[in-house]
């Protein structure tokens, strides 16, 4: 483990830790990863080719893993859905078939849709985690119309849901990076 120090910028949102945990690419990962935790121990391991397998900071460890986010067993599993919350393509659509009809079945009773930046929280179903957080990112408009703004709300939205039900583990498909983000 090689050890970085950095300060912590006190206006940076806390989204951008597990942003870094999505994003592969090797400087902006570094830079968000420094930049986000300040002190650091990364692994050595090899992810990619970048060289950066996991981080962790005050107790709190960051993964970057690829693979089946469906078969994660975790607390909480975020879900790039959609406002109307129908279920869809994507990984919205492999959620949804993964965790069976209960979880839109309590969509349906508990919510009437959800605005761009917030998330809402539904039981697993069939999946491996407690929790589905289902979270809704902007789509793309150019990047005139708040869509950066939209999506740290987003993430944030999902870590207050997560922090609210107790969950300690959270694994993030990737928001607003589908057809319509």
């Amino acid at each position: 483990m090689r050890r970085l120090a950095a300060s912590i910028p006190p206006w940076l949102p806390r989204w951008a830790l597990l942003l870094a945990s999505l994003v592969g690419w090797g400087l902006f990962m570094r830079a968000v990863l420094i930049n986000v935790l300040g002190t650091i121990s990364l692994a050595d391991e090899d992810i990619g080719g970048m060289g950066i397998d996991e981080a962790r900071s005050n107790g709190t460890r960051v993964r970057l893993l690829a693979g089946d986010i469906t078969q994660v067993s975790v607390d909480a599993v975020v879900n790039a859905a959609n406002s109307a919350l129908a279920g869809g393509g994507g990984v919205d659509g492999a959620i949804h078939a993964a965790a069976g009809p209960s979880v839109m079945a309590e969509l349906r009773d508990r919510y009437d849709g959800c605005p761009t930046g917030s998330a809402v929280i539904t039981g697993a179903g069939a999946l491996p985690a407690r929790h589905i957080i289902h979270a809704v990112g902007p789509v793309w408009r150019g990047g005139g119309h708040d869509e950066p703004a939209q999506l740290r709300a987003a993430y944030a939205a999902s870590l207050d849901r997560a922090t609210e039900a107790g969950d300690a583990s959270v694994a993030f498909a990737a928001i607003s990076c589908g057809v319509y983000g």
